[in-house]
């Protein structure tokens, strides 16, 4: 290897090093503040317009003594779909003493929100809502490759004619806008948002802080 020709390999070896210094360095930071040290905790919703909930919420409760977790969402949010990771294992760890459900809350700058919080609305309508949106967060690399059709079957809902149909409906627009619109009056900021009960966490909770939460307010009367 020639002198000039060596230099400039070094120049070159020496410029990668920075920038991955660089990036290593960017990385961490990210990071560490997308991980706060403080846990989630519930605060009590001073808001009148929590009642509203229950009008614009998909699932209802069914059993008496089971503590009710309301998450609003947007299929696209990629926190929506981690926490979805929680959920499950709460689901599995807790049983009966907890249930689910869900409220619209398409974030303006996500592509695929909006059809995606009718596609939500039409899938409980049809009966397969819980499994439609696990789904979805299952297959959350899939999004905007796989149409709501076919998340829709892989969920079990078999009549493709009527969920695309319930899609397009005025109906489920006006529903979807009902639910952006308390999301709103509630305040919210992003996705997920998790109430328990009439009470929201600050934060999305860590599995085991929602896991000792759940517990305890299955055993207050």
């Amino acid at each position: 290897m020639n002198s000039r020709l060596e230099a400039w390999s070094t120049t070159l070896l020496t410029a990668c090093a920075v920038v991955l210094t660089v990036l290593y360095g960017v990385d961490r930071v990210t990071t560490s503040h997308a991980e706060p040290r403080q846990s989630a905790r519930l605060e009590q919703v001073a808001s009148t317009d929590f009642g509203a909930i229950d009008s614009v919420a998909l699932g209802q409760k069914q059993h008496s003594r089971s503590v009710l977790l309301t998450e609003f969402i947007d299929l696209e949010c990629p926190f929506c779909a981690a926490f979805a990771r929680r959920l499950d294992s709460a689901r599995a760890l807790l049983g009966d003493s907890l249930e689910i459900r869900y409220a619209n809350f398409p974030l303006s700058n996500h592509r695929f929100a909006r059809s995606g919080a009718a596609a939500v609305e039409c899938a409980f309508k049809l009966g397969g809502g819980d499994a439609f949106v696990r789904t979805v967060y299952a297959q959350h690399d899939s999004l905007g490759f796989w149409t709501w059709e076919r998340y829709a079957a892989t969920a079990g809902i078999t009549d493709s004619g009527a969920f695309a149909s319930c899609r397009n409906s005025q109906q489920i627009a006006v529903r979807v806008d009902l639910a952006l619109q308390l999301a709103g009056r509630l305040n919210l900021r992003g996705t997920p948002t998790v109430f328990v009960g009439a009470s929201r966490y600050d934060r999305p909770p860590s599995l085991e802080v929602l896991l000792s939460d759940i517990r305890r307010l299955s055993r207050e009367p």
